[in-house]
């Protein structure tokens, strides 16, 4: 368990994360199970070869637990291309600039060739702040 609020905030959060919604996130967290860190990094690695679907391999360019050489090393185990989110921490999905990720993906989704067999309409919309 990361032992204080700003030591939470070094490791997964940017900066400008309000103070009381890091504290909201900080009381939320807890120490991984044993079974699911050695499953992680022993007991069941990935097997990238197997993977025949699309990937993309983001990075967050605040990030201070992976570095951009792991999101490389990680990307290219796909067979993908890696790409850096800048001005994002770790937690991404949880920083004021999330939408910039959102945005990311959802480009990405659209781009790909989709196969449609229900005979309706796809359409994803624009990502919107609440």
């Amino acid at each position: 368990m990361i032992a204080t609020p700003q030591l939470a905030r070094e490791a997964f959060f940017s900066e400008d994360v309000p103070d009381d919604d890091l504290l909201t996130y900080w009381n939320q967290m807890q120490d991984e199970s044993y079974l699911a860190f050695l499953d992680m990094v022993a007991l069941d690695r990935p097997k990238p070869e197997k993977v025949k679907t699309p990937l993309l391999v983001l990075g967050a360019g605040r990030d201070n637990m992976l570095t951009p050489s792991e999101i490389e090393a990680t990307a290219q185990a796909y067979h993908a291309r890696a790409e850096i989110i800048p001005d994002v921490a770790h937690n991404s999905m949880l920083d004021p600039r999330w939408q910039s990720v959102a945005e990311r993906i959802l480009t990405w989704l659209i781009a790909l060739p989709l196969a449609n067999t229900s005979g309706h309409k796809i359409e994803l919309s624009t990502v919107t702040a609440k």
